[in-house]
């Protein structure tokens, strides 16, 4: 009897060491399945992480591939621009280069051919157009100017024309200067030697250029509507004439013949 109980005994102890055994292999595998999923999760999170900062490595990337190529474009640009203007300066500059030698050239022709024309007191000139003579020179009185309505000197002689009538060159000569002013409006100045220059204005369709040679009699142009300096006197021709830049009386030269 004394046997059997303490074999009951160590019955129950085995079980419950047995059980507890059970329980703590339970807990083991609860804890080692709760520490997976733990794991895995923290796994999948990293990934995610890691997926989300490879992608956002890549946009910053192609972001900055973006803004490299934008402003490639825009140095680009910058340089083309800046190229075209270096050569557009260039080309004026090579312009105004050659302009300045045409006109040094054609400054230089016409000082050697006026060094070699002769125009003195005894020369005449020809009729640049036939007309009656409207204003006469005279700087020493004033005279009427009709327009005007007042008395002034008069540095030169307004010959009546017609509309369009051809112009002539009234003495051979070289052209200096072609311009136009409010007055005389279009007109012509030529070198004729001796100090010698005359002047023609009133002037439409110049068929000159600055240096060129002109003969006597030679169509240096056409007569123009008056300005209004010269309204009611009509389509006319204004003639200076002047002596190392001092006015003189064309008609004292014009051939009357």
């Amino acid at each position: 009897m004394g046997k059997t109980s303490n074999e009951v005994i160590n019955v129950k102890k085995l079980i419950n060491q047995k059980g507890f055994l059970v329980v703590l292999l339970l807990a083991l595998t609860t804890v080692t399945v709760i520490v997976g999923v733990l794991s895995f999760n923290n796994n999948d999170n990293s990934d995610l992480v890691d997926l989300n900062e490879t992608t956002q490595a890549q946009v910053d990337a192609a972001n900055n591939n973006v803004a490299k190529n934008n402003e490639t474009t825009q140095n680009e640009t910058i340089q083309n621009e800046t190229t075209k203007q270096e050569e557009s300066t260039t080309t004026e500059k090579l312009v105004s280069s050659n302009e300045i030698t045409k006109n040094t050239e054609t400054e230089k022709a016409a000082e050697v051919a006026a060094s070699v024309m002769k125009f003195t007191k005894d020369s005449t000139l020809v009729w640049p157009v036939e007309g009656q003579v409207l204003l006469e020179y005279n700087m020493d009185n004033t005279i009427y100017f009709p327009t005007l309505n007042e008395y002034k000197c008069n540095p030169a002689v307004v010959i009546q024309a017609d509309k369009g009538m051809e112009v002539k060159a009234a003495v051979a000569g070289i052209v200096k200067e072609i311009s136009a002013n409010e007055e005389i409006g279009n007109y012509v100045v030529m070198t004729i030697g001796d100090g010698y220059e005359i002047t023609y204005g009133q002037l439409n369709a110049i068929k000159l250029a600055v240096g060129q040679a002109v003969e006597e009699r030679e169509v240096i142009g056409t007569i123009a509507e008056p300005t209004k300096y010269y309204v009611t006197e009509g389509y006319n021709l204004y003639l200076n004439l002047t002596k190392d830049e001092k006015p003189i009386d064309p008609l004292d030269y014009l051939d009357y013949k």
